[in-house]
C-alpha cells in the first residue's frame, strides 16, 4: 500500500505474488515498468486505501512504509486492510515518529552519503514530514477503532514507528 515507485514490491516479487496500490497513477505505472525491467510480475493498481480494489481475504501480508500519515481516511484504510487480509495475515505500517529529534534525523541521513545539498534537503524534508506524523498513541487509537484486535506498536530504527496488526478471529 502506498508503494511509491515500487522498489520493495519488485524486490519481493522475485519471491512471492505481489500486488501494489498507490493513489498516484504515475507511481502505479512506474511499478509496472520497474517490474517489467526486472522480469517479475506485479499487479500494480491505482486507488484509494479506504476502498481497495481487491477481493476479501486476498493477502497474507500488507506493508505500508512512510506513507500512512498521508492516508485521508486512516480507519477506513485499516478496515480495508483487515478485509483484504486472510485470517492470520499481518499488516505492517512503518512511518516517521513525530518525536524524532533533529539529531536522530541527522544520524539516519548521515550514512546515506548524499552529495551536495541532498543531505540537507533530506533532513529538512524528514523534519517537515515528522510534524505531520502520527504519535504512537494516535496510531494505537486509530487501530483500536478498526476491525483489528491484535495491535502492537514499537520504535522502528532511529526515527520510525512500526504498527503491526494481525488478523485474528475472536
Amino acid at each position: 500500500m502506498a508503494t511509491g515507485p515500487g522498489h520493495l514490491a519488485v524486490e519481493l516479487a522475485g519471491r512471492a505474488c505481489v500486488a501494489t496500490l498507490d493513489t498516484s497513477h504515475t507511481f502505479a505505472a512506474m511499478v509496472g515498468e520497474r517490474a517489467a525491467a526486472h522480469c517479475v510480475t506485479v499487479d500494480s493498481r491505482q486507488g484509494d486505501a479506504a476502498t481497495m480494489p481487491f477481493a476479501d481475504a486476498s493477502f497474507d501480508l500488507i506493508i505500508c512504509q512512510a506513507a500512512f500519515t498521508n492516508v485521508f481516511r486512516p480507519v477506513g484504510a485499516l478496515n480495508e486492510m483487515h478485509r483484504v487480509l486472510r485470517p492470520g495475515g499481518v499488516a505492517m505500517i512503518e512511518d516517521l515518529d513525530p518525536r524524532a529529534t533533529r539529531a536522530r534525523i541527522a544520524a539516519q541521513v548521515g550514512p546515506m552519503r548524499l552529495t551536495g545539498g541532498k543531505a540537507l534537503y533530506t533532513r529538512v524534508t524528514l523534519g517537515w514530514l515528522r510534524r505531520r506524523a502520527h504519535t504512537p498513541e494516535q496510531l494505537t487509537g486509530l487501530a483500536r477503532r478498526s476491525e483489528f484486535t491484535n495491535i502492537h506498536i514499537e520504535r522502528y530504527g532511529t526515527i520510525g514507528l512500526r504498527l503491526t496488526l494481525k488478523w485474528e478471529t475472536a
